[in-house]
């Protein structure tokens, strides 16, 4: 009786066996000749490839202009809704880089102000035919330096950042992070999308050319709070732009050319402090200043310094300029247009320029791109990689017109402020 059960239980479990080997093999034969290949086999796009295509389809329908207008940061006048002046823009420009002289004393004014810049640049857009199929059309990145301390530009109304090195030295970095979450949680609610920092080099206050605007010597510590800044402002959906890369060297280059000396080993342990920072931000900014072992131009107009920032750092994101307007750009170019097409053709994305005669700006690219297919190719790879980064952030979206229906969140705006205050008020800072 025992050995008639065990050879029963021992049948039953081959042709159990049997039969899911053979289910599988037919499953798996199955598989391979419908699709001929396991290389045939589809994967899902990830939701970063969809956004990217996405942004190649926006780009494909922009006219030339419209994408030069793309590669561009420009600066704007007045300081509310009632001062607006947009009708020498035929486009929205990629990003707005707001100044002090831009910021009213209210935030209902500053929300009010870029609102009606965005609308405007929308209307004037659709009467040149942009590229969005008839929705709304691309809209501006609205850019300001919040760094912290003397380099804070919303202070009338917002709470201030101290400066980077007081951050570091009176803040755990879970401390930092939470106010530097209650600052993008105000900047939000303002409608700005894009904070110049934070700045991402290492040094020492008391004999760095940026002082008390860098946060450490430490290379590690610099990254950590660097990185946490970048995270809190990703959580609002505001793009950081950290800077200056690879570092400022030893001279302001608002004023004079600066050089960093040394090797490539040299180089590569000065800019130690970007790398866990460039895995998590959106964008990065060039500084003008020379890295002697890679070329003997200013980094932003180098393709040896771009591939640089490239290959060692493995980073594919968005690349912009410092102001090209600076002393240190001077002896590189004739013009302002063929600054900016070097720099472009080297590799940066964004162009800042702060003057308000962009149109002699946007018109001599324009040429350029019409008349050098290659130069267009590169001017598109830009734009792309510029609509990714507002697809990411929501900024582009469907919409007739830009916020018609974004009332200043009040509550958003005066509770972070509140919260950032009782923060700070518990630190003795001088």
């Amino acid at each position: 009786m025992k050995n008639k059960f065990t050879f029963f239980i021992l049948c039953f479990y081959f042709c159990f066996a049997f039969c899911s080997f053979s289910m599988c093999s037919k499953h798996s034969l199955h598989k391979i000749t419908e699709d001929e290949s396991l290389d045939a086999v589809s994967v899902k796009p990830s939701q970063k490839e969809i956004l990217r295509q996405t942004a190649r389809e926006i780009a494909t329908k922009m006219r030339i202009t419209e994408k030069i207008y793309q590669v561009l940061m420009l600066s704007v006048s007045g300081k509310t809704a009632g001062e607006v002046k947009a009708a020498h823009f035929r486009y929205a420009p990629g990003a707005v880089i707001l100044f002090k002289f831009n910021v009213a004393n209210t935030p209902q004014k500053v929300h009010a102000f870029i609102v009606a810049y965005q609308k405007q640049f929308a209307e004037n857009a659709r009467a040149n035919a942009c590229a969005n199929d008839g929705k709304a059309c691309v809209p501006a990145f609205f850019a300001i330096d919040n760094e912290g301390g003397a380099v804070f530009r919303t202070s009338l109304i917002t709470s201030v950042l101290p400066y980077a090195s007081d951050v570091a030295k009176h803040f755990t970095a879970a401390e930092a992070e939470t106010l530097f979450a209650y600052l993008a949680k105000q900047m939000q609610a303002l409608h700005l999308s894009m904070n110049l920092a934070p700045v991402c080099e290492a040094g020492d206050e008391a004999t760095a050319v940026l002082g008390k605007r860098l946060f450490s010597a430490n290379t590690t510590q610099v990254a950590d709070y660097a990185t946490r800044f970048v995270a809190a402002h990703a959580g609002e959906n505001i793009a950081c732009v950290v800077k200056h890369f690879p570092g400022s060297g030893h001279e302001d280059t608002h004023r004079a050319v600066s050089k960093i000396t040394g090797s490539r080993e040299s180089l590569l342990a000065l800019c130690e402090s970007f790398r866990i920072p460039l895995r998590h931000a959106q964008a990065v900014m060039l500084s003008h200043s020379i890295a002697e072992c890679l070329d003997n131009k200013p980094f932003c107009l180098s393709p040896a310094s771009v591939d640089f920032l490239k290959t060692e750092f493995r980073y594919d994101g968005l690349i912009m300029s410092d102001d090209i307007i600076m002393k240190a750009l001077r002896p590189y170019a004739k013009n302002y247009v063929e600054l900016a097409y070097q720099m472009i053709s080297a590799g940066c994305d964004l162009i800042l320029y702060s003057a308000s005669d962009f149109n002699l700006l946007v018109d001599g690219l324009a040429a350029k791109a019409e008349q050098n297919p290659l130069f267009l190719s590169r001017v598109t790879e830009a734009v792309e990689k510029i609509l990714l980064v507002k697809l990411e952030n929501g900024l582009i979206s469907a919409k007739e017109d830009f916020a018609a229906d974004e009332a200043f969140d009040a509550q958003k705006f005066y509770s972070a402020k509140e919260s950032f205050g009782q923060l700070l008020r518990g630190k003795s800072l001088k």
